[in-house]
């Protein structure tokens, strides 16, 4: 697969999943360019349509507490 700077990214036709993998550092500030990244990609799927704030927010919210609570925002730990 070509590096588009993406994370990386599978579509699974079967049963209608994208799976992301991509590592960051623990960090709020790193939140923004990883979700934008994610919802270029969601938005050009156009899997979901006319839902794209809840999956915005909810990326935000999931990545927000891995940072906090999973990693203690220790910068070091991905």
């Amino acid at each position: 697969m070509p590096d588009t700077g993406l994370p990386q990214c599978e579509f699974l036709a079967d049963d209608f999943s994208l799976r992301f993998e991509a590592e960051i550092p623990a960090t709020v500030e790193a939140i923004e360019p990883v979700v934008g990244k994610i919802m270029a990609v969601v938005e050009e799927f156009g899997c979901a349509d006319g839902h794209e704030f809840e999956v915005d927010l909810a990326l935000r919210e999931a990545l927000s507490n891995a940072i906090l609570h999973g990693c203690d925002s220790d910068p070091e730990q991905a």
